[in-house]
């Protein structure tokens, strides 16, 4: 999201919901981002303040039409601390709900980086191929305030692991992961 703050009222407003705001920039009162999602790349939206975002681009409609990327998946869970942690999962395309999958989990570097609403081609391509992924921002993570960020100090391994098992014994509890068929990858610290 894009937020404006008041420092004298101490309020917060969001300019721009949804999706991963990479850029923007206001002209003449208009506020004009630049939004990721997972799905999709960078789309140019127009806000006039107190109106919803209108998109003024179509630049990947034509490669991206008729191409089943899957779903994406926001999902928030309970990490091994009690704190809540940020989680996504791709969908191989034609996803169904009754089967289950195998699913790669992947881990970021850094470790204070996160994963955001931004397209991945790796991710893309493995759910292309019958794979889900998941991916999440466990304990260390940037971008959930600095005790969130900290809490792997003296802590890289186990913690931050036992918020990503968190997540994926969560996937198959709901029947979404197949145990038999899982993995992991990752850059850097991951």
């Amino acid at each position: 999201h894009l937020w404006r703050f008041d420092r004298p009222d101490r309020r917060a407003e969001v300019l721009v919901p949804g999706g991963w705001v990479s850029a923007f920039d206001k002209c003449a009162g208009t506020l004009v981002t630049v939004a990721d999602a997972a799905d999709h790349p960078g789309r140019a939206t127009a806000c006039v303040p107190g109106s919803a975002p209108r998109r003024i681009e179509h630049f990947n409609d034509k490669v991206l039409a008729g191409i089943d990327l899957g779903r994406h998946e926001e999902v928030w869970l309970t990490g091994a601390l009690g704190d809540r942690v940020q989680m996504w999962l791709s969908y191989p395309p034609g996803f169904d709900p009754k089967k289950t999958y195998p699913v790669l989990h992947t881990i970021h570097g850094g470790p204070h980086t996160l994963y955001g609403w931004s397209p991945s081609w790796e991710f893309q391509t493995l759910a292309a191929a019958g794979i889900g992924v998941f991916y999440c921002n466990p304990r260390g993570s940037e971008g959930y305030g600095e005790a969130f960020n900290d809490a792997n100090h003296r802590d890289w391994g186990p913690g931050p692991t036992r918020d990503v098992l968190a997540g994926v014994e969560a996937l198959v509890a709901d029947g979404l992961a197949d145990p038999e068929r899982l993995g992991v990858t990752g850059g850097s610290y991951g």
